[in-house]
This record gives C-alpha cells, structure tokens and sequence, in this order.
C-alpha cells in the first residue's frame, strides 16, 4: 500500500495532522500505512518543524495542518497547499476581592455555597467574596472596568443581589467578545472556619455555573497567620486568576 506522510495528534485514522508551538512544537510523525503505522512524539523547534513541513509538502498526500489545544496555528490548504495564519489569543485577568466582617450574622456564602460561619460579610450584596474576585477577573481578561463600574455599592436598585447575576453578567461579557474560559484560579484568605470540607463543594459549583470542566478549577485556602485585618479576623478575601482564549 502506498505510504502515507503527515504530522498529526489523535488517532492514526485521522488525515487532520496538528502541530502546536509554546514555545516548541509539540509533533507527532506519523509514517505508514493504515494497517502498518508507526507515531513518533517529540518536542522540537520551529526551525526543525520547518524543515519536516517542508518535506511532507514535497508529497501533497494526506497532508493537513490543523488547530490543537489552544496554541497557535498552521493550516495548509489540501486543494491550492496555499498557507495561511490564524493565531489564537490567549489572555489572563487578576483581581482581589475583600469583605469586613459582621460578627453579628451567622454563615457566609463562598462561591455560591453557604457556609455556616458565626459571621457574615458586610456587603452591597450578597458578599460572595469568590465570586466578586472571579467576576472581576474575567472583566480584567477583558480590557473592561471593575467590578463597581457595572455594580455600583451606591445603587439601591441592587442591593442584596445575588453574586451568580453579577458572575453570570461577567461570563456573558466573555461570550460578547468571542472568548471562552480555559481556566480559573481562587485562593481564599480567612482565618476561620477552615475550608477543608467546603473547597470540593465551592470547586465544584462554580465549575457547573460556569460550564467548564471540573479540573479547569482550582480553589485553595489559607490563613495570613494572624497578620492583617484577614488575620485579625476582621474581614475576608479571596484572589482569582483566569485564563480566556478566543474563540
């Protein structure tokens, strides 16, 4: 059977060849046939990827660049073998939030989860401190303003709303500008109660209200060991990190 040339990820069924650079091209040659193939992965540099692109568009078979993950890319035209660059955009957003605390209320709410505390948070709204953070990281991703631009603490109209309608405002913005989420980061400051048994909980409510996968979350949370007003107990904060990448 005639041999067939390509750089590919997948299955070796496939004629979609990938390659993607960060910063070396992760490749996988494929040579063989069908029923007799062999795949080789390896790291190499552009310059070597060049090289190997070059030879396979000598055989102009079965040869098809394509995207992978969410790395740049080459396509290669089957029809013309024309080039053409598309690069994907990959941004990141950082913001922290932070909430005194009212020690006359009795439970908190962290990323959607209500947890009883023996305090609450001293809020416009419903004083989710995780998902303030996390909303104000995407506006970040994006170019756009704080958190108070769009959610005045001087607008009553608003008062007591829930942090999903505030998440779920971020989110669609994402949307708006052709992005998509690849992942978030959260750490929590807080002294006490200790998150041990709400983390999972937190992690993955906020995976289901944003719509991506489980291990595109991560929450963590630590004490500031007594320093500060978090360590004080006088009030809590949450950092979030986000990752967004166009469409």
């Amino acid at each position: 059977p005639e041999k067939r040339f390509g750089i590919k990820t997948g299955t070796t069924e496939s004629s979609s060849f990938a390659v993607g650079y960060n910063p070396f091209y992760t490749i996988a040659i494929y040579v063989g046939t069908d029923d007799n193939s062999k795949l080789f992965q390896s790291s190499i540099s552009r310059v070597m990827f060049k090289k190997i692109a070059d030879k396979l568009m000598e055989h102009k078979k079965d040869i098809y660049f394509s995207t992978h993950d969410l790395k740049p890319f080459i396509l290669l035209n089957q029809q013309t073998n024309t080039q053409s660059f598309t690069y994907m955009k990959i941004k990141t957003g950082i913001s922290f939030d932070i909430h005194r605390i009212d020690k006359s209320g009795k439970e908190i709410v962290l990323g959607g989860v209500n947890i009883p505390a023996g305090y609450s948070l001293i809020a416009h709204s419903d004083g989710d401190v995780v998902l303030h953070a996390l909303s104000e990281s995407l506006l970040s991703s994006l170019g756009l303003g704080d958190l108070g631009t769009y959610f005045s603490p001087n607008d009553e109209s608003i008062k007591g709303i829930s942090s999903k309608e505030i998440l779920n405002f971020a989110l669609n913005k994402v949307i708006e500008y052709g992005y998509s989420i690849s992942n978030v980061c959260l750490h929590i400051f807080m002294e006490k109660p200790k998150l041990k048994h709400y983390k999972e909980l937190i992690k993955e409510n906020i995976a289901h209200m944003m719509n991506i996968d489980l291990d595109s979350v991560s929450v963590h949370a630590g004490t500031l060991e007594g320093c500060g007003e978090i360590g004080k107990e006088e009030a809590v904060g949450c950092l979030a990190n986000c990752l967004i990448c166009s469409k």
